[in-house]
């Protein structure tokens, strides 16, 4: 019995604890404060949780003027005592976090500044829009945008930051890339500083691509073959790769003399030093000794030379020629559109043709030929010759329009961010296809895909010049791109490894390519990622421990660059970063400047706010 009645008074007693701990808040306006009860009227700490020690600090301290309150007016001021001491704490905070705001505002409004190659101070510019548009939209807010510094200084130290981070970013992508290569070439910037950029192309376990901008490596000095390899030498082991020699797969230059000389050019000097750093072992393609690292001209480049083997010099001649007289001269440029408004020509002007602009050539010739008959009256009235009167001539032009709108298209199909060197070498193989098919309907004066020249009816000239022109540019294109098709086994294997012949396939990959053709659901999803023009979701579907040397060989193969047009395309936002009028920048924030614009990776902003202490704008 004795028993039986401790048991109950235990059981009671913790029946009270828990009755008192869930409704003690409402009744003595307590908390819980790190294990201990807070009072939140006089915010002291009672150190012992029990009954009788807070009902007592309650009843000979706040019953007087709070024992008064019942239920609905109880309940509200256990809510002000609670939220009262948070609305203080915000009260601090608050303006803390709009400080913040306005440092992350002045980041994001510099990279937009780097990212348009617009002048640092464009930032004052920027903000005074701010502050109008906030006078207009939110006056009460305008102190916000008051805030946000956007100071020449401040603009050039967050765009050095910013690029600092994304350089940072690269180094820990490229420190898992498994296979990489190089795209080198060398400009001058307005101030004469010679400038070369290195450009990597890597490739991780699992099959993620990255394009980025190694270094731009300013170039007092002589440029030789030795200098640039140096200078990538530098740049790359800057970037944390001074151990990963041996997973370099290839090397695009522009085919100068510097960079792919036999002996003193950037390339062989490149490729010396990756054979006496890197890891043995057969790393290379499956037509290559180990360490050989694929070296090639920018295919976009070669692209663009073939269309030299043409001839018909004489009639580019005469057409600049014609072109020049009517754009160089101003008042010769106002009586030609004068006389083009009489016309009612469909073109409004011609074009300057420029060398350096490859697609400028067809569009040149195409406006020439349209406007060949206000061409001819102008020129008649400035007493000069002009050959466009002679059938043969004209004949001509629309044939070089015609064939240069192909190259045309062509060019712009390679050019762009992310393209693999698979789709760009399918695209030259398939031009050299069209090129077959457009001689022999020429040869039958079929002038289907010859618009120009079908125009002209029974006018054009006899077509054999034009049949051995295009024969002298399908020679060009087979010659020009024989070091590609040296390895076009090394392409199909990833392109298309179901239709592959497992017999010319090497030994180290034919079981895993028995077992690839073989699995009908790998089929099924290979061919549902050939219709999306897209391979690389298909290869990370891979299994690794069934397929590891066909995965090994398709990262050397993506990791590959098929041009150099991140370089071409980063020079020319260098000239319009680099200006004339901004003669004076120097190489560190140009390098910055340029970085942004041409990165993928984003600067992690909120952790440079939180490097910085907020300061009040002037």
């Amino acid at each position: 019995m004795a028993s039986t009645s401790r048991t109950a008074k235990k059981r009671k007693v913790s029946d009270e604890g828990r009755n008192f701990k869930s409704d003690w808040s409402l009744k003595y306006f307590f908390l819980e404060e790190k294990g201990k009860p807070l009072c939140l009227i006089c915010h002291q700490i009672v150190n012992v949780m029990k009954v009788n020690n807070i009902a007592r600090h309650y009843d000979t301290l706040h019953r007087a003027n709070h024992g008064e309150l019942q239920d609905e007016a109880r309940k509200q001021r256990l809510d002000k005592l609670v939220t009262g001491p948070k609305r203080q704490q915000e009260s601090f905070v608050k303006p803390t976090i709009l400080k913040e705001k306005a440092v992350l505002s002045s980041f994001i409004v510099s990279r937009i500044i780097a990212e348009k190659c617009k002048p640092f101070s464009d930032g004052e510019f920027v903000k005074e829009c701010m502050l109008a548009c906030a006078e207009e939209l939110c006056p009460k807010e305008k102190q916000k945008f008051e805030g946000v510094s956007l100071s020449r200084q401040t603009v050039t130290r967050r765009i050095v930051d910013m690029g600092n981070d994304s350089k940072e970013q690269l180094r820990n992508v490229a420190a898992n890339f498994e296979y990489f290569s190089l795209a080198l070439d060398e400009s001058t910037d307005i101030s004469d500083t010679s400038q070369l950029l290195v450009f990597v192309r890597g490739v991780d376990a699992d099959f993620s691509v990255y394009e980025e901008l190694v270094e731009m490596r300013p170039m007092s000095g002589t440029t030789t073959g030795s200098d640039v390899a140096a200078e990538t030498i530098k740049g790359v082991e800057n970037l944390g790769l001074q151990n990963s020699w041996g997973k370099i797969s290839g090397v695009t230059t522009d085919g100068a003399p510097a960079m792919v000389g036999a002996r003193p050019g950037a390339v062989a000097k490149l490729i010396e030093h990756a054979s006496e750093h890197g890891e043995t072992g057969n790393d290379g393609l499956l037509t290559s000794k180990p360490h050989e690292i694929m070296r090639y001209h920018c295919i976009i480049h070669q692209e663009a030379l073939c269309p030299k083997v043409l001839g018909f010099e004489k009639v580019m001649s005469a057409v600049i020629k014609d072109v020049n007289f009517i754009r160089s001269h101003a008042l010769n440029h106002r009586q030609f559109k004068t006389v083009l408004d009489e016309l009612d020509a469909q073109y409004s002007d011609s074009c300057y043709f420029t060398e350096v602009w490859w697609l400028s050539r067809e569009r040149v010739l195409e406006r020439v030929f349209e406007l060949r008959n206000a061409i001819v009256e102008f020129l008649l009235s400035k007493d000069r010759e002009c050959l466009l009167t002679n059938s043969e001539f004209v004949s001509d032009v629309g044939y070089l329009a015609d064939i240069t709108c192909h190259l045309n298209s062509l060019n712009l199909e390679l050019q762009g961010k992310a393209k693999n060197i698979l789709d760009m070498i399918a695209s030259v193989n398939a031009f050299t296809n069209k090129l077959k098919l457009l001689k022999r309907q020429l040869a039958q004066e079929d002038f289907s895909h010859f618009h120009s020249l079908k125009s002209l009816g029974n006018e054009r000239r006899s077509v054999q010049d034009y049949v051995a022109s295009i024969d002298r540019l399908i020679e060009q294109f087979t010659d020009r791109f024989a070091d590609f098709r040296r390895h076009q086994s090394d392409f199909d294997l990833v392109s298309n490894p179901l239709g592959f012949d497992v017999d010319a396939a090497p030994n180290c990959v034919q079981l895993e390519l028995l077992s690839l053709q073989s699995d009908q659901f790998i089929k099924t999803d290979f061919q549902c990622q050939v219709r999306n023009r897209d391979l690389l979701p298909f290869l990370r579907e891979l299994p690794r421990e069934q397929f590891p040397n066909i995965r090994r060989h398709a990262k050397i193969i993506f990791s590959l660059f098929g041009s150099t047009y991140l370089c071409e395309q980063t020079f020319s936002l260098m000239k319009l970063t680099k200006s004339k009028l901004r003669s004076r920048l120097t190489d560190e924030h140009l390098e910055a400047s340029l970085r942004l614009s041409t990165t993928v990776l984003k600067p992690d902003l909120p952790k440079l706010v939180n490097q910085m202490q907020p300061q009040k704008s002037h």
